[in-house]
């Protein structure tokens, strides 16, 4: 077989030899485990704990990343007792994010298939008050860090009258968009590949990462197009706020 990866070696075992391996659901990890052995005792004479972890993990990551279903307390249980350390923590921890992506997505707005237009929204929904918009997507590694960027900017600067807008359109698949949105404060909103183009159009953004900045009227006062400085984002606020 072609090298593969890991990741999709170990999906594919799971579903091998004939019949595959149950999911692991509320199962004890350590049965699991031991059924998985015999199961695989035709083709491997001696399947090593690490493999069998490595299975029993990769079943948690297929209800959590494929069913996007949460561990319940049960299986959280499981995990602790029957992984070890580190199998168990990235379990853990793909597992309180999907939760936190769970308890976000009402606030996150896919507008896909209906008409946006960013001057009428930021009219409606921020009257009075200053805006700065980030045009995005998760395929963009520079927008990626742009963001954690801005972040980290703004636990440093007083942002409480400044309203944040993400902005990115269809081209960002909706649950990766999803798992990243959920990481930053602002107004999440995916538009369809058209209605973003035209934005861009609109503004003269050529590229992405790209801000706009508006004032407390919407008056467009700058903007930007690339990784923001820290002083790029200080100037922003202090002539957003005048």
């Amino acid at each position: 077989m072609p090298y593969t990866g890991l990741k999709s070696f170990l999906y594919a075992l799971l579903r091998f030899p004939e019949g595959g391996f149950g999911k692991i659901g509320e199962m004890d990890v350590i049965q699991w485990k031991e059924e998985a052995r015999t199961k695989l005792l035709p083709a491997i004479s001696q399947p090593t704990s690490l493999l069998l972890d490595l299975l029993a993990a990769m079943s948690f990551v297929e209800q959590i990343d494929i069913d996007q279903n949460p561990l319940s307390e049960k299986q959280i249980c499981h995990v602790k007792a029957g992984l070890g350390d580190g199998l168990a923590q990235i379990l853990l921890d793909k597992n309180a994010h999907l939760l936190k992506v769970k308890s976000k997505e009402s606030s996150l707005q896919n507008l896909v298939g209906t008409s946006f237009n960013l001057q009428q929204y930021i009219d409606k929904m921020y009257p009075g008050q200053p805006v700065i918009v980030d045009n995005w997507a998760t395929w963009c590694a520079p927008c990626l860090d742009a963001m954690g960027k801005i972040k980290a900017y703004r636990k440093d600067t007083d942002t409480s009258d400044i309203a944040f807008i993400n902005l990115c359109s269809e081209s960002s698949p909706i649950e990766k968009w999803k798992n990243v949105a959920v990481d930053f404060d602002a107004d999440q909103i995916r538009i369809s590949e058209e209605d973003f183009r035209q934005i861009g159009e609109q503004y003269d953004l050529s590229a992405l990462p790209a801000y706009l900045i508006f004032n407390s009227k919407h008056e467009l006062i700058d903007t930007l197009i690339g990784i923001p400085t820290r002083a790029d984002f200080e100037n922003w606020i202090k002539i957003a706020k005048q």
